[in-house]
């Protein structure tokens, strides 16, 4: 029998390690029970109502050409590859949480062999791979008010796309260590349908190689970031923010050897390792977004690589450095093991909202226009991926949509508005315990009057305003 290599048996451990750990993690993130669809991890419970709304429209709701399914008639300006790919995996059979799940483990575990191997090779040490892996995955701060999120529970599995979108930046980054600029510009140009933060930086480090690596960055990815992203047109595009610079007073133990890494790494480590601190420096300094927090999706970047630095310096303290990982890693861990508890902590779902979603896309259209209730957690579009009027106004905003008008006549076409309920073609109208919960003086009767009802099972009413597509 064959000797296994000592190379090929590291790997082989990481992969089964990191295997064992992402299913773990996975297993409990969204789950079907008796009670309906539950999860383990609450940014989850806030971000995967809006994924499994647009896998919705995909697979149940024929959007295309596509519109953002929470606000009617509005270009879809959100990257949506990862989601237009767990459409087709519900197309091809598998259920919906599946579809999330199933996809977001195997990115999981490949984005965990891209670190190492992007750490091994920029550090010239498989302990190091090892030692950034666990300084990545495990980052966090100190301090119940601290925003310095862990990647894990706040990024890599509520926001989806991130997990393609990091993994194909790690590949870029190692190309341009290998001086092969132009195969890292053609796939950073891939990348605003998939993460446009990601495109954002990796924009910024390869623009440092000169024209191979723009030419196809740009001209592959400038239509895309044309026509996707509305974020970047508003007034709150591009402002001076300091929000940051105020967080790092309970990160210094991990900053403090995130520099240290910087100022000893090796010469070549240190030269590819300097644009990604000034990408530090202008997320501490501008906001790229209306949300300022959303800066973390530019700084994953920059501790990605700075960890590396941060890693090698603890290899080099051998024992010492040994005992000081696990203190540097303990938020994260502590954050991360959260996950690993009981799922059913956060409900998306109940049964009732799953069975009346079942007879609405048998129902309706999918080309229909409905009206509901614009909480985050709504099952129409979630579950059938019907466009609605007005969805969560706190991604609304996020997109740089101006959603206050709209809001305003959504309140009034629950009144009886029947000139907005025409302006803005509504097919149909929810009336449930998420509308009544929102508006407890909605005008029922005024639906009752005027409206064949064509659903009333469990509190829940779905009246017909009018046929899509028809004036």
């Amino acid at each position: 029998m064959a000797k296994i290599k000592p190379k090929t048996k590291r790997l082989l451990i990481i992969a089964i390690v990191a295997t064992i750990f992402w299913v773990l993690i996975w297993s409990k993130v969204l789950v079907s029970e008796a009670g309906g669809w539950y999860s383990s991890c609450s940014n989850c419970w806030g971000d995967w109502s809006a994924h499994l709304t647009y896998i919705s429209s995909f697979a149940y709701g024929h959007n295309f050409p596509l519109e953002l399914p929470v606000f009617s008639g509005h270009k879809f300006t959100y990257p949506f590859v990862i989601d237009l790919l767990s459409a087709g995996l519900v197309k091809l059979g598998l259920d919906l949480p599946n579809s999330l799940v199933i996809p977001g483990l195997i990115l999981s575990v490949i984005l965990t062999y891209l670190i190492y191997r992007l750490a091994k090779e920029l550090a010239g040490s498989g302990r190091a791979g090892i030692f950034a892996v666990l300084l990545f995955l495990f980052n966090g701060g100190w301090g119940a008010d601290s925003r310095w999120l862990n990647f894990i529970t706040s990024q890599l599995i509520p926001q989806r796309g991130i997990l393609l979108g990091l993994s194909l930046s790690i590949i870029i980054y190692f190309l341009l260590w290998k001086k092969k600029p132009a195969p890292a510009g053609i796939i950073a140009g891939l990348l605003p349908l998939v993460h446009a933060h990601s495109y954002l930086v990796t924009l910024m480090i390869g623009g440092l190689s000169g024209w191979k690596f723009l030419l196809p960055a740009l001209t592959l990815g400038l239509p895309q970031i044309g026509y996707v992203y509305g974020w970047a047109v508003g007034k709150n595009f591009l402002a001076v923010d300091t929000f940051w610079l105020k967080q790092w007073l309970n990160l210094w133990p991990i900053l403090a050897f995130l520099v240290l890494g910087l100022i000893n790494s090796p010469k070549k480590l240190r030269r590819f390792s300097l644009p990604f601190w000034l990408v530090f420096l202008a997320a501490n300094f501008f906001r790229f977004q209306p949300y300022d927090w959303d800066n973390t999706k530019l700084l994953i970047h920059w501790y990605l690589i700075a960890s590396i630095g941060a890693a090698l310096i603890l290899v080099r303290l051998k024992l010492i450095g040994l005992l000081i990982l696990p203190l540097l890693i303990f938020p994260g861990v502590r954050e991360v093991a959260k996950l690993t508890q009981d799922s059913n902590q956060y409900q998306f779902f109940n049964n009732q909202q799953l069975a009346v979603a079942d007879s609405v896309r048998r129902l309706i259209p999918p080309q229909a226009v409905v009206l509901t209730a614009s909480n985050h957690n709504h099952w129409l579009p979630a579950l059938t991926g019907r466009q609605i009027v007005m969805g969560y106004p706190g991604w609304l905003w996020t997109y740089g949509i101006d959603y206050l008008p709209r809001q305003a006549d959504v309140v009034k076409m629950y009144q009886g508005n029947a000139e907005l309920l025409d302006e803005y073609l509504v097919n149909y109208v929810v009336i449930g315990p998420d509308e009544k919960n929102m508006w407890p003086d909605l005008n029922e009767a005024y639906f009752e009057a005027n409206f064949p009802l064509i659903y009333n099972e469990s509190g829940y009413q779905i009246f017909s305003i009018s046929t899509p597509g028809v004036d």
